[in-house]
């Protein structure tokens, strides 16, 4: 087994995706970047090996297919002879009031939110236990305390929120953690284009520090959550929010 822990970052192109595999990589691990829009991966890809920070591996899939997503832990697992940290982060975020959502809405953020970490948590369980290592859940304060008018991405989180209680219930006799963040608003392309920096000063002061956060901020939240110093946490659903969940 190879000396150098490794990761599996879902929606590894982008926000805080883009910002963990950096962090990661930076810090020695192998880093798998999973995500649906192969450009962007590999432009994260060629950041990390310019820096010296080894060569990422890049796997262009959905992760709400069952059969993608087994791949994908696959690959990492044989590409690196390891699997240490599984961070599902990748998702889709879209509005709409339980009155007016559509099915098709919901289906794909229950796709996407709910069924793509599930895949991926149930492929990587065998990797993850040989390493006795980490899945990180990236859920949302609207998981534990939902906001008008997003019925189907609140619904989704707050079913990834249990999902992660259920697992580390499961898992925690083979030394598997689980545990999930829940990330306040961050200035992430998840909020669409535009004048974003408009959009997030807008949104700053409904956090109680005045700000949203940044995608560095959740990143280093994650590391640590993969860390030594973190290794009787599971189960636990962290806030990251600037106090706006309060």
């Amino acid at each position: 087994m190879s000396k150098a822990p490794a990761a599996l970052i879902t929606g590894g192109g982008s926000g805080i995706g883009r910002a963990t595999a950096l962090h990661f990589a930076q810090n020695g691990y192998q880093v798998s970047l999973l995500g649906r829009t192969r450009a962007k991966l590999e432009s994260v890809a060629e950041e990390i090996t310019q820096a010296g920070w080894g060569e990422p591996l890049v796997i262009n899939c959905r992760q709400e297919d069952q059969a993608e997503a087994e791949l994908a832990v696959s690959m990492t697992e044989e590409a690196f002879g390891r699997l240490d940290v599984l961070f599902n982060n990748a998702a889709v975020y879209c509005g709409g009031s339980a009155r007016e959502s559509t099915t098709e809405e919901w289906e794909q953020q229950l796709s996407i939110n709910v069924l793509g970490p599930l895949y991926l948590a149930r492929a990587a369980l065998n990797p993850l236990e040989k390493t006795q290592g980490v899945i990180i859940n990236n859920a949302s304060t609207l998981g534990i305390r939902p906001i008008a008018g997003y019925a189907a991405y609140s619904a989704s989180k707050a079913a990834l929120v249990s999902l992660t209680k259920s697992i580390a219930l499961e898992e925690a006799q083979r030394q598997i953690r689980c545990v999930a963040i829940c990330p306040g608003v961050v200035d992430t392309p998840i909020h669409g284009e535009g004048d974003r920096s408009a959009q997030m000063e807008a949104m700053g002061p409904f956090h109680p520090l005045g700000r949203v956060g940044t995608p560095e901020e959740i990143a280093s939240l994650v590391y640590y959550l993969a860390s030594a110093p973190s290794k009787w946490i599971t189960g636990s659903i962290i806030t990251i929010d600037g106090g706006i969940s309060l």
